[in-house]
């Protein structure tokens, strides 16, 4: 019977670094290094394990701050602003961002909002009205 390995010697680093946000200590190539192919198997599932539940832990913290973001943009809404895209440029204005700061652009302001980059598209024009501000 022949056994099949999914491992993968040329980004196991790079899948350790995903799970524990650093590459590779000696000790884990020397661990490494020194197992058989099914010891190596098993060291490989359960970085995969862990790397499963990491994204599922990050679904989770990004799905609770979009909620937190758009109950933030409701309550903009509530006090005075006319729609969504006004709300969102008050949350914007009130992080008082420098000229340095826009150089970044929408993605600094979902970094700056703690939220996932891929929300960025909403905060464009936001950013390119600052940018048009601190021109003039």
């Amino acid at each position: 019977m022949t056994t099949t390995y999914t491992y993968d010697e040329r980004i196991v680093s790079d899948l350790y670094k995903e799970v524990y946000g650093s590459r590779p200590r000696e000790g884990f190539w020397r661990h490494w290094n020194e197992s058989t192919s099914d010891e190596k198997q098993a060291i490989w599932d359960g970085l995969c394990r862990s790397h499963e539940a990491e994204m599922a832990a990050e679904r989770e913290r990004h799905a609770r701050v979009i909620k937190e973001f758009e109950d933030l943009v409701l309550r903009q809404q509530e006090v005075g602003a006319p729609d969504r895209q006004t709300a969102i440029r008050w949350i914007v204005d009130s992080l008082e961002l420098t000229e340095n700061d826009l150089c970044y652009g929408a993605d600094y302001v979902c970094y700056c909002l703690g939220l996932p980059y891929s929300c960025s598209s909403m905060f464009t024009e936001a950013v390119e009205l600052l940018r048009q501000k601190e021109a003039a």
